[in-house]
């Protein structure tokens, strides 16, 4: 099918439609309102304290990414979620007020002595990481799946090579924070 369409029409019917691209948007933005200028600085200004917030809490203990939300409002700090004792409690609270900017903490913890103690350096996946990457650079191989529970470490793989199995062990055993290793590699 073909339409013949004349110089007039042609003219016509983009200014129509852009006329009416124009009236609704002109209707949308009447309807929301916009936020203002110190709206958004304040919006930009509590993201970036919760990220501070976190930072700080990282400093305290190395698990709270995973034990602790933080939510920052108008510079008011509230924590939420679960620390192991009372002194981890008052040493999560010391760090938030600690961050320049927050007026006020909300100390909304829980007790639990299941969370892992603030003492601890690194979480098991994060040690896990570390010993692949590391037995990655003495070997080459990426072939060895790394196990952590509370520090003791599980090596995992079909490594047939003596060489490459007895690096791994001693490379995992050599890292920071293991406690024993467990050589599971099949032959």
């Amino acid at each position: 099918m073909r339409y013949n369409v004349t110089m007039k029409h042609a003219l016509t019917l983009p200014a129509a439609a852009f006329a009416l691209m124009l009236a609704g948007c002109s209707s949308s933005t009447q309807n929301a309102p916009q936020p203002t200028v110190t709206q958004v600085e304040a919006i930009a200004n509590d993201a970036l304290l919760t990220t501070e917030v976190k930072a700080k809490l990282i400093t305290v203990d190395i698990n709270s990414t995973a034990s602790l939300g933080v939510h920052v409002s108008g510079g008011v700090a509230t924590l939420t979620g679960s620390v192991r004792t009372p002194a981890a409690r008052a040493k999560t609270v010391a760090a938030a007020r600690s961050v320049k900017g927050i007026h006020e903490v909300r100390d909304q913890l829980h007790i639990d002595s299941r969370v892992p103690d603030i003492g601890q350096r690194l979480s098991d996946a994060a040690l896990a990481g570390r010993i692949a990457g590391a037995i990655f650079t003495q070997t080459g191989t990426t072939g060895v799946k790394v196990d952590v529970h509370d520090g003791a470490v599980t090596l995992r793989g079909a490594i047939v090579d003596p060489k490459v199995r007895s690096a791994a062990v001693d490379t995992a055993r050599n890292t920071s924070g293991v406690r024993s290793v467990t050589d599971d590699m099949g032959s």
